[in-house]
Order: structure tokens, then sequence, then C-alpha cells
């Protein structure tokens, strides 16, 4: 069973649009927006201009001798995702999704820390330290 919606019909520039407007109207406001907040949205997006709908989209459940596994695929991806003993293959495919997005916002947080390393060492202006030989 699949659950994905239809996106609506809307062209590329208008979701282009809509999405800039949309950022401005938070930014004026004084609303802060998350980094991983920024990249769920990203990823809405990415499904809303790239026209998926369900039926573009199979998602089927192979149960080998060892594990079981949801397979996903889609034009241009797929992806398999190993499915936890003894539970349920849709609640397993949701703890690992999110799983994966606490991993995503571990990895944005630390990206996010190393641009404000940058931030600083340009600040003192410092000539880059020599890496140990």
């Amino acid at each position: 069973m699949n659950s994905l919606r239809s996106p609506p019909s809307i062209s590329h520039d208008h979701l282009v649009q809509s999405w800039d407007a949309a950022v401005q109207l938070l930014k004026n406001a004084g609303v802060s927006i998350s980094s991983i907040d920024l990249v769920k949205a990203v990823a809405q997006l990415d499904v809303a201009v790239a026209g998926l709908t369900p039926s573009d989209v199979s998602t089927r459940v192979i149960v080998g001798a060892q594990c079981a596994y949801a397979c996903i695929a889609g034009n241009p991806f797929s992806l398999d995702v190993q499915l936890q003993p003894g539970m349920a293959a849709p609640t397993s495919l949701r703890n690992s999704s999110l799983e994966n997005q606490q991993q995503a916002k571990h990895l944005i947080r630390q990206a996010m820390r190393m641009e404000y390393a940058v931030t600083i060492l340009a600040l003192q202006d410092k000539k880059p330290v020599a890496a140990a030989a």
C-alpha cells in the first residue's frame, strides 16, 4: 500500500515562486526556520516538482530467511530498507524514517557548527594552519 498522495497540478515556476514568497513572509515576521524543517520542505518540494504520484512509486516487502526489506522504487530512485524483526512493515519503516531524520538533523547541526567555525577563523584573520606531517 502506498502512502504518497498525488501532488496538486502546479507548475515548477509557480512552486518556486510560492516557496520564495513563503520564506520571505516568515523572515519578515521574524520566524526562525530550522535546518531540518528546510530539508523536509525541500524534499517535499522535490517530490511535488518531480510530479510523483502513487502510481509512480512502488513499495513492496521482501521476506528472506534472515530478514525482511521494504523495497521502494520510483524514477529515478530506488531504496531498500531493512525492516526490524517482529514489527509490522509500516511501523518499522516509520521508525527507520524517524531515525534517518534524527541522523540528518545531527549532520546538519554539525555542518552549521563547522560553518560557524569558518566564520570565526575568517574574523580572526589567521592564516590556515598547515596539516601535521
